[in-house]
This record gives C-alpha cells, structure tokens and sequence, in this order.
C-alpha cells in the first residue's frame, strides 16, 4: 500500500493498493459499534485503470461475519472512479461491524501484478454519520515501523481467537527462513511456541536458511497471522541449522505452533477427512498418535499424497491454518516417511468439527478406531464417554454416539478407551469434541418454509430464480437427487435437482446452496452444492393427510401418510401428483 495524491475522491490522499499474488488480498478496518435491525449503507471509490485485479469490499459483523453474497459487486477496469454501494440491515443481536476490502485477481490478463486505488470508505447506520475510521485515508500515522520480535507479533493474549494482539499494525521483524511456498514463505527465530510466522513475499529472491529482516503488515487471513511484507532484507546467512519441534498431534492443533517447523509421528486414521462434510477430496489427509489428529497438506507437493489408513508415518513441515483447520505442510515429499503398519490403538472423532456450530437439538457423535477391537468382554475392550463431565457411559459398539434433545448451549464430549476391566490404556487413548447447539435462526440461511409457501395461485415459489442457502434432513432419494426436509408438515420439504455421486444419504443433515426454480410446476432446488452437518438423524415423521389432500400444493416435496390406503408411506413429489413407495 501506498500513500496517493494524484488520484482523490474524498480530502487530500488516497491509497494506491498494488498487489504481486493470485491471492486473495485483504484490508480491514477497525471495529466499529453497530445495532440490530438498523439500515446500514457502505461505500467504497475505487479507481480500477487494470484488467489484471478487481475490488469488492463487504460489510461484517462480530457474530455473523460477512454473508459475501450480499457484496457481489466488482469494481470494472475504467479510467475514471466508480463508487460501490450496498445497503441491507444489521442482525438483531450484532453489536460490532467492520469493512473488509478484498483484492482479487483477473487470471485471464495477470501479468504478475495490479494496482487499484481506493478511497472514501463509508458506512451509514440509517442515514447518520460515517462509521469508518480514516475511511478517507488521511491519516497515515507514524510511518516508521515498530521493532517486535515473531513471539511478540504472535502473542494472542486477550485476543480470545487467537488473532495476534499486534494485527494491522507496521512492524519489522527477523528470523531465519525455514521455508518456501510459492509467492509465500516461513520465518522462525527460536523455536517453541511463536517462534514462527507465515510471511507474503514481496517478490525479493530468497533461499532457506537465508537470515532477513522483514517489514511490513501484520494482518489475520482467515485465522492465520501472516506478515505483509513491504520490503525484506537479507542480513546473511548464518548458517544454523533450524531443527523441527517435536510434538504430539494435539499439539500440532495449538495456536502457539502457528508457523513453526514442527515434526509428529502418528498413525493415518483417516484418507480424507472431507469426505463426510463436503463430499469433496482436497488431497489432505490426518494422523494421530492418540492425543488427537492433526491434518497433512499437500500445498508444495508436486502430486498428492496417497496414505494408507492404519499406517504410522513420521511428517515434517511447517503448521499451517487454512479453511479452519490446522494443518502441517511438508516442504517436500521427503517430509513424509513410513514408519510401518501402526499398531498402537488410535480413536478419532470425525463429526461433528470441534469448535462447530450445530443447529440442531439431536447430535450424532461419529468416530473412528484403529487397531483396537471394540465389544462387551470379547474383545479388546470398549469405549466410555462423557456429555459436559457427567455420568461415564460405557459403548460396545463403533456407531456413532446419538445424542437428543440437547440445550442451547456449549457442549463436549470426551471419550476414552478401557480394557475390560474398565481401566484406561497406557498410555491413553482419548478424543474430545466441543460444539455449540444453537436453535435459533441461522444467519444469511433461508428455510425450507420460505423456499416454499405461496398464496399465488400457480404455485410458484416466491423466491423463483433466487440463490439460497437452506438446511435439512434428507428422507428420501432418487438416484443422486434427494428430498430435504426441516421439519415435519406442510411446506417444509423441497425436491433438490443433484446429478454428481455421491449424493447424500438418508438421515443426514446437509446445508444446500442452490437457485430455487420452477421446472414442470415443481418447486425444486437446482444446481446445488451441498455440505453434511452430521449424519444418522432420524428423518421427520410423515403428515398424515387424505387422499384428497396429497397433491396439494403445501405438501409438495413433504414425507407423507396417507390415510385409508395400504403400504402408505409415499411422498407428494410433484403437483397434483403422489408417488408411492410400495
């Protein structure tokens, strides 16, 4: 970023933002107070003379965070200003806003950079006075960087997520380069916790092991504290050997390993950890050494990786934290080396995700285990497990744990394999998952009941040829394609139009994004994608309805009974028609 008086909207400067990466770069502002249910209007000039890079800016807040889809606005290539503007209303409940500036790249015309300039960001709650801070960028502050060591610049204390206490501000910095990702790289100075921190490069040429002082912005993307950097000097060469910290997979989990060169042994207890959530395979797979998994990456790998469950490998690399979810990223393939066939006992909670929000009282609970025979006094022993530290339950079995009618509230379970006799394994082997329960309406998600009931005499849906996000439980298939439902009774099903395998099974709860549309007087969900919550859920009770009225509109897409018919079970999948299941 750069300090501009050339090209101005608003005062006497402007910022010229030049960017060198296909990443997405970000600029936030501080935070403001906002209320609930008042109308807010942003605005943003944006001289975009490139058709290299864009700009879009969204509006978000403490709890809910930016609903992008809100903001789908992009600046064009022109020579002259052009103002973004959006307008919508503030959560009930929010109390704190901020303006996030996103720059984007064009691939089809990148030539290794862009520059756009930005200038006069407003925010407006129901008309009154702009809420940004030096939203003109007039104030440029102390232009000389503050000297902070990495633990420094790491440090989260009072943060309470794990942001570091220093983002946004101009630092400089040293260490030694531990490693290179692209157009990114790792510096550490010391070792142990916050000894390391993830750097964007500014195009200097470096090596490994090179020595540097860097300066530049500290700035949190998506979780992760990442050093912007503006100009990097090599001070030499020292020649001291930087060597991996050993820890546990757990601990290979912790904030204060962001960034470090970390090593773990463990066992490969699962392939792809995506496949439940979002059908997808992004070429990370986990191990674990008992305390817990830790994920592996494949981002400077030439190909994936392909492990094979139940075997126990040693992994080296730096810990990473992207799409929510630490991670180690290996150098090279060599950062991988097989151990044997694992054999010590492994146990790992896949679903829910730890940290996660559930918007449902019944959880299922599923797990894996390795090299240990589950059953009651046959085998090698069993599983106990917790809710919120109350009575141990004991489980012979390896399905998933169902949990019902839970509160709104925080909730962990901790589970622990015994012997027969009840007691521990030495060393132990345990997992533990804390979620939240949260009942209430989900922020920028629409209900099934709202895709569907009309009062218009043809039946279309009111929200035709609009994108939505809804949630449900699927109760029946055809094929790939599925039913959804989120609730029992009247409109509160929908048809979802999904032709890829696998599509998801009876009982799961998934999140479906589509475009709702019409389609032979069918309300029906097209072009979807979807993620599963969790998985077994017991599927909501059929309407029971006369055969008069299984083909009216209000049951279309619903689980239904109709009355005084064998083999009853059916479902209204179209209008003015019923398909039964006999």
């Amino acid at each position: 970023m750069a300090q501009n008086t050339t090209d101005v909207t608003d005062g006497t400067y402007s910022v010229a933002v030049t960017w060198t990466s296909q990443d997405t770069q970000t600029l936030r502002s501080d935070n403001f107070t906002v209320t609930g249910g008042s109308s807010y209007t942003i605005t943003i000039d944006v001289l975009d003379n490139t058709n290299a890079g864009r700009t879009r800016c969204g509006l978000g807040f403490g709890t809910a965070g930016i609903n992008w889809n809100d903001f789908n606005t992009y600046s064009a290539d022109q020579a002259t200003f052009q103002t973004l503007t959006f307008s919508g209303t503030v959560p009930e409940g929010e109390t704190t806003g901020y303006v996030e500036v996103r720059f984007y790249d064009v691939a089809a015309n990148w030539a290794g950079s862009a520059m756009n300039i930005i200038d006069n960001i407003t925010v407006t709650l129901d008309g009154g006075s702009n809420l940004v801070v030096n939203g003109s960028f007039e104030d440029w502050g102390n232009s000389e960087p503050t000297a902070y060591t990495i633990q420094q610049i790491q440090d989260t204390t009072g943060t309470g997520n794990g942001a570091s206490i220093h983002a946004g501000e101009y630092v400089i910095t040293t260490g030694i380069i531990t490693a290179i990702y692209g157009e990114t790289f790792t510096m550490q100075s010391g070792t142990g916790v916050f000894s390391g921190i993830w750097v964007q490069n500014n195009a200097t040429i470096v090596a490994v092991g090179d020595e540097v002082e860097v300066t530049g912005a500290v700035q949190e993307s998506f979780g992760k504290t990442v050093l912007i950097a503006s100009q990097i000097d090599i001070t030499g060469q020292p020649g001291t050997e930087i060597l991996p910290a050993e820890i546990s997979t757990l601990l290979a989990n912790d904030e204060g390993y962001e960034g470090v060169f970390v090593v773990c042994t463990g066992t490969c207890d699962n392939e792809n950890p995506d496949a439940k959530s979002t059908k997808a395979d992004y070429n990370e797979w986990s191990i674990n050494d008992g305390s817990g998994s830790v994920r592996v990456d494949d981002f400077a790998l030439d190909s994936p990786f392909e492990p094979t469950l139940g075997n126990e490998y040693e992994v080296t690399g730096i810990l990473d934290f992207t799409f929510s979810n630490f991670k180690i990223q290996p150098r090279d393939i060599n950062d991988i080396v097989l151990i044997g066939a694992g054999t010590d006992p492994i146990m790992s909670i896949t679903s829910p995700a730890n940290g996660s929000t559930v918007n449902s009282a019944d959880v299922n609970i599923v797990f894996t285990v390795l090299n240990f025979d589950v059953a009651n006094g046959t085998a090698d022993g069993h599983i106990q497990y917790t809710l919120d530290g109350g009575a141990v339950t004991p489980l012979y079995t390896t399905d998933p744990i169902a949990l019902t009618g839970l509160s709104e509230a925080e909730h962990t379970v901790a589970m622990e394999l015994v012997d027969n006799s009840n007691n521990p394994l030495d060393p132990p082997v345990t997992a533990t998952v804390s979620f939240t329960v949260d009942l209430g309406t989900i922020p920028g998600y629409t209900t099934i009941y709202e895709i569907q009931y009309t009062t218009d005499a043809s039946g279309n849906s009111p929200l035709i040829d609009t994108e939505v996000t809804t949630r449900g439980v699927v109760v029946a298939k055809n094929s790939d394609k599925f039913w959804i439902q989120d609730g029992a009774g009247a409109w509160n099903g929908v048809y979802v139009y999904y032709t890829t395998t696998p599509s998801p099974a009876i009982g799961d709860s998934v999140i479906v994004t589509a475009t709702v549309v019409e389609y032979n007087n069918l309300t029906e969900l097209s072009s979807p994608t979807y993620t599963v919550v969790n998985t077994g859920n017991t599927i909501a009770a059929p309407a029971v309805v006369a055969t008069g009225d299984a083909g009216s509109e209000m049951y279309e897409g619903v689980l239904i009974q109709v009355e005084g018919v064998n083999n009853k079970i059916g479902r209204a999948s179209c209008r003015e028609r019923v398909c039964y299941v006999v």
